[in-house]
């Protein structure tokens, strides 16, 4: 009877040390996932009316033409801050390249 009992417990032991590892090593798992960027673009190249942003966390990046925005809004290109993309702000992106 005592070796029944003593060979339960140590299934039981077994059992449990494989259960908490599988749980350890979930655990690990999640904590190792990649997580989405959230991109942060700012303006990293300017070069013949082309504007390229870049992630400031990833590699990410993508181009686009200034002309697309003369006379526009567009925020990130209105450098000087008067509500409208033009010339002038064109040469200030310039002069930020230099």
């Amino acid at each position: 009877m005592k070796k029944k009992i003593i060979a339960m417990v140590i299934a039981i032991a077994l059992i449990a040390s494989v259960c908490t590892g599988l749980i350890i090593a979930k655990a690990d798992q999640e904590n190792n996932m990649e997580y989405p960027c959230l991109h942060e673009y700012v303006v990293s190249e300017v070069q013949n009316g082309r504007i390229v942003y870049s992630c400031n966390y990833c590699n990410d990046s993508y181009e686009e033409y200034f002309s697309n925005h003369i006379n526009t809004s567009y925020a990130s290109l209105d450098t000087n801050g008067d509500g409208f993309v033009n010339a002038r702000d064109y040469s200030i992106l310039l002069s930020e390249e230099n």
